[in-house]
């Protein structure tokens, strides 16, 4: 049997042109993912081991293709995979996936042994286990050579656990077994104090967790056997004595997993995400889903914070709009994106404050992390308003300055008109962005401390700052809307605020500064000026619109005349009474009636009687009438006797 010849425990000695030149580690194979994917979706965790060994098989076809280890046309010549020749990570998928093959193989062969017991099978089953643990081995030698110390580690566990399934099935040599099992218990349970992430501990965990059945069973024979229990250094001397191929005895492994540990500490030092908030408070993003999400944020935010070129283009009737709106999409889509991704933090904090309630000292930095996360959404929030806002300011001026000029073309100036912004945009936007200042003064009272005393501070100035502003552009809609009188008060509301805002300004600070850029005192000033104009503006537009109702009055009176009759009017004079025009009629030319009223009269609703229910006529006493009604007839016989005088006299007949 091919079983008989294999040396289950690695007795194999490493070649010597291997140990000749040692390349530089430059692949990272992640073997036991690669292998827990791979059965997870083909078939394992439903037990089915032949679908699997037709995968591996399919598997194994497509890297020989794709890597040219074709193994001769005619004749078949073994291609042996070294160190050297490995130029890519796929050459260390050929030896797992054989294991893997083989490996389902056995599994497969072990079901129909449970089922019905056949030597021959049973003796096929220890054949591919061995021939698993031969691959799984010859792995694990590659992958020390060609990959970095947790690739190692990985494939150095992996050909353990399948040298000790073999011994496990073989049921000889309980200790040598049971020593397999522990040394891949051990660096599985290196591997997951060091891991990356939590997904690659729990993957740890679970091949643990897998082995502990294995490791009970060696535990119980060697027990039963009269034996007592071999300890964790004789285990570690059974492992040495007889070195796995490409395996690590006690002093390389010590060296290998502090390598390791140092790696991953550095890995995650130069990786660790931090948010800042309020300005000089860094937290450190250590949720793995977190800080994915809060480094597409931060890239986000370095797209939006890095300068930017302004796009010239030619305004034609056909390109101004789109021109225009292009830049603007694009900043307010990068926000959007932003503001998603910030959600998408705190929702992953907030799951994870859930998850770790128990434990304290996580539970208080994932609330703190959550917290900091909130103040950022605000502030990107008011961010994405302000630019909203002064977009809309800057189009509504130019429509202020352009005026729509007459002597454009037609279509140069419906694209000027659609360019242009109304007052009512703004001051929706100018809501807006009042809201997010308003959530971020909140926040600043439920941080507490001086930087939230700061924070409230700076974001009510620019709060009051937005007002004076909103006023200003609500009187430009009202004015606009044919309301001088109202558009003048607002506009003196909006110069007197723009004044008492110009007299203060924000602290020097890294907190204050977060709002400086809504709006600064320079830009009260202005707004101070441009209300005062508008303002005399307003007032001249309600002494024009006074003036002309007048004309309108004194050109209606003298216009009266008694032949002035309008053609298509319908109304009469007990209709309107204060329309000037004649309603007399005409006996000239086409004859108009006279509308002093209209008949037949409109049809109108009238009240109807109320309805009377006599209900109180059981209570009255009518007067006695029996005087006025005469006197009754003699009473007639009645009863038994009429019946027999009745009788009596057809009798007689």
């Amino acid at each position: 049997m091919a079983s008989s010849n294999m040396d289950i425990d690695g007795g194999v000695e490493a070649k010597a042109e291997d140990d000749l030149q040692t390349p530089v580690r430059t692949f990272e194979l992640a073997l036991i993912s690669l292998v827990q994917r791979a059965q997870g979706e083909h078939g394992v965790k439903h037990a089915d081991f032949t679908r699997y060994r037709h995968h591996c098989s399919n598997r194994l076809q497509g890297l020989y293709k794709s890597l040219k280890l074709q193994h001769g046309r005619t004749k078949f010549v073994k291609r042996k995979i070294e160190p050297a020749n490995v130029t890519d990570v796929r050459f260390l998928h050929v030896p797992v996936f054989s294991a893997e093959r083989a490996w389902a193989y056995a599994m497969e062969l072990k079901k129909e042994v449970e089922s019905n017991m056949h030597l021959r099978k049973r003796r096929h089953l220890i054949s591919r286990l061995a021939k698993a643990s031969q691959f799984a081995r010859e792995a694990a030698r590659l992958v020390h050579k060609c990959c970095d110390a947790r690739s190692a580690l990985e494939a150095e566990a992996y050909a353990l656990g399948m040298a000790g399934y073999v011994l496990l099935e073989k049921e000889v040599q309980w200790e040598r077994a049971l020593s397999r099992f522990m040394r891949a218990k051990r660096l599985y349970s290196e591997l997951a104090k060091v891991a990356a992430d939590s997904d690659a501990q729990s993957l740890y965990l679970q091949q643990i967790e897998s082995m502990e059945p294995a490791i009970r069973y060696c535990n119980y024979q060697i027990s039963r056997a009269g034996q007592a229990a071999p300890g964790e250094g004789q285990l570690e001397a059974m492992v040495d004595e007889q070195t796995e191929l490409g395996a690590l005895d006690g002093a390389a492994l010590q060296q290998q997993l502090a390598s390791l540990a140092t790696q991953t500490v550095a890995v995650q030092s130069s990786s660790l995400t931090h948010i800042e908030w309020p300005p000089g408070n860094r937290l450190p993003v250590k949720h793995e889903r977190v800080r994915a999400a809060v480094q597409q944020a931060n890239d986000l935010t370095c797209q939006l914070d890095s300068p930017q070129e302004p796009m010239e283009v030619v305004p034609t009737a056909s390109n101004s709009t789109a021109a225009g709106e292009a830049p603007r999409n694009s900043r307010a889509q990068l926000f959007d994106r932003l503001l998603q991704a910030l959600n998408d933090a705190r929702t992953q904090a907030r799951t994870a404050m859930k998850a770790d309630s128990g434990a304290q000292g996580g539970y208080e930095e994932l609330e703190a992390l959550e917290s900091a996360l909130t103040g950022l959404i605000a502030k990107r929030m008011m961010d994405k308003a302000s630019l909203v806002a002064r977009d809309l300011k800057g189009r509504f001026a130019a429509g202020l300055a352009r005026g729509t000029g007459a002597a454009a073309g037609a279509g140069q100036k419906k694209a000027a008109e659609d360019k242009n912004a109304r007052a009512a945009q703004v001051v929706r936007a100018l809501d807006t962005l009042l809201r997010a200042l308003t959530d971020l003064a909140d926040l600043g009272v439920q941080g507490g401390g001086r930087a939230g005393e700061q924070l409230h501070d700076a974001a009510m100035l620019q709060a009051a700052r937005v007002r004076a502003s909103r006023c200003y552009y609500v009187a430009h809609s009202l004015l606009g809307s044919q309301k001088p009188l109202e558009a003048f008060a607002l506009f003196g509301r909006a110069a007197e605020r723009a004044q008492e805002c110009s007299q203060e300004s924000l602290p020097s600070t890294p907190v204050a500064e977060l709002t400086a850029h809504v709006m600064s005192t320079q830009d009260m000033a202005s707004l101070a000026q441009s209300a005062q104009a508008y303002k005399a503006v307003a007032h001249a537009e309600a002494a024009s619109i006074s003036a002309g109702e007048k004309d309108k009055v004194t050109t209606g009176v003298e216009k009266l005349a008694l032949e002035q009759q309008a053609a298509a009017a319908a109304s009469s004079l007990v209709d309107a009474p204060d329309m000037f025009e004649s309603f007399a009629g005409s006996t000239t030319g086409n004859k108009a009636p006279a509308r002093i009223y209209k008949f037949p009269f409109p049809m109108q609703a009238i009240p109807m009687r109320p309805i009377m229910l006599d209900t109180a006529s059981a209570y009255l006493e009518y007067p006695d009438l029996s005087h006025r009604v005469g006197r009754a007839e003699s009473q007639k016989n009645t009863g038994v006797l009429k019946s027999l005088t009745s009788w009596w006299g057809s009798a007689r007949k």
